[in-house]
């Protein structure tokens, strides 16, 4: 008995952020036999690579090629099983035949596993917002950087890069993003961090460093500011109660910005391993899709590489992002005495049809009161 079937194999659903993806790598060419749950192809969104799975057995057929743009849930080929059920009648192993099974791709969020995330997004929210205020419409993205598998290929490179590069036009012609600055004083923090350091390793066996102080500053300082401590959703601004925040690290492929949550709630030796703990994820491309879900907030540290100022760049749901930068000694007067000092310049890039520069400028300064009297910060004043 001869059984004709055609299943159809659609684009998956990636997220509510993703709309299409690009045919970066079919593996097995139409007219070839597959197995179930065989990989076909690769697609490459702004914000994870997703293999497609055969449903079924039989001859793979394709609707696309090669660098296609396709949209969620886009028919891209079937299977023909009556090739394979040939097969069976001319002596192939016997096999049971599963007709019933659905004719989609594997839940995305039961593979993760074998997603290969490669790029953050730029910009998730504005493109509601940006028809109604006769904006350019954007895509809804969640961040600003990618993830990855240091040591596996992730199809056309050139396609990669001009992804890149078309995201940061789209986010200069469109974002009305705006950047303050101010300088911080941190000579406190550092005799606090210097004075209690072996103490701090011996007890939590890790090193405490000067992010922590910046996390707990801001989780202290952004409720005061209700314009910087949300995001929008369905066209309105919403509270964010959760403080997560978006941590910036640094791999050799870009920068990648895991969440770091419930800041509020970890001890400083606790935000020191979760930084730890994503800095190495990052670095082994192993971060999960709620590991890099933006926050209304972000850290960058644009001193790492000697940097004294820079203009960091908002994405997403991100109201605003906050840039640490070197920390240089310089005389400054105080108390009418000039003195040495450890001084480093923050930047606070913002949306600036949400947060006005008044509210943006005084939460620069609240910050900087914080962070130069830390004993404010450690007894809740």
């Amino acid at each position: 008995m001869r059984l004709i079937m055609k299943i159809e194999f659609k684009v998956p659903s990636m997220g509510e952020s993703i709309s299409e993806a690009t045919v970066v790598n079919i593996i097995r060419p139409s007219g070839s036999h597959v197995g179930i749950e065989d990989e076909i192809l690769e697609l490459e969104t702004d914000k994870v690579n997703q293999m497609v799975y055969a449903p079924q057995r039989g001859v793979i057929h394709f609707n696309i090629q090669l660098h296609d743009k396709v949209s969620i849930g886009q028919v891209l080929g079937y299977i023909d099983t009556e090739a394979s059920i040939e097969s069976l009648e001319l002596g192939a192993p016997p096999q049971q035949f599963l007709p019933s099974l659905p004719a989609t791709v594997v839940n995305p969020k039961e593979s993760f596993k074998s997603m290969r995330y490669q790029k953050e997004d730029f910009i998730k929210e504005l493109k509601e917002e940006g028809q109604k205020r006769s904006l350019p419409s954007l895509s809804e993205q969640e961040s600003l950087a990618w993830s990855f598998h240091p040591q596996q290929s992730h199809g056309n490179k050139d396609f990669t890069q001009k992804a890149s590069v078309s995201q940061v036009a789209q986010v200069e012609n469109t974002a009305t993003m705006l950047t303050i600055f101010n300088e911080v004083d941190l000579s406190q923090i550092i005799h606090l961090r210097d004075r209690y350091q072996k103490s701090f390793i011996k007890k939590y066996e890790i090193e405490l460093g000067l992010i922590s102080f910046f996390v707990k500053a801001c989780v202290a300082a952004l409720p005061q500011f209700p314009s910087i401590h949300s995001y929008l959703k369905e066209e309105q601004s919403v509270q964010d109660s959760s403080y997560e925040m978006g941590i910036a690290v640094e791999t050799e492929q870009g920068v990648v910005v895991p969440l770091l949550c419930q800041g509020d709630k970890l001890s400083y030796a606790e935000i020191e391993r979760t930084i730890e703990k994503l800095t190495h994820q990052a670095y082994e491309g192993s971060l999960s899709v709620g590991d890099l879900h933006t926050g209304s907030f972000a850290i960058t540290d644009a001193g790492l590489y000697g940097s004294m100022f820079s203009t960091p760049l908002r994405t997403g749901n991100q109201r605003a992002i906050l840039a640490l930068h070197n920390i240089i000694k310089r005389p400054i007067v105080v108390d009418d005495q000039i003195t040495i000092r450890p001084i480093m310049h923050l930047a606070l890039s913002y949306d600036s049809r949400f947060v006005r520069g008044k509210e943006a400028a005084a939460f620069l300064a609240y910050l900087k009161g914080i962070l130069e009297c830390p004993a404010v910060m450690l007894l809740g004043l």
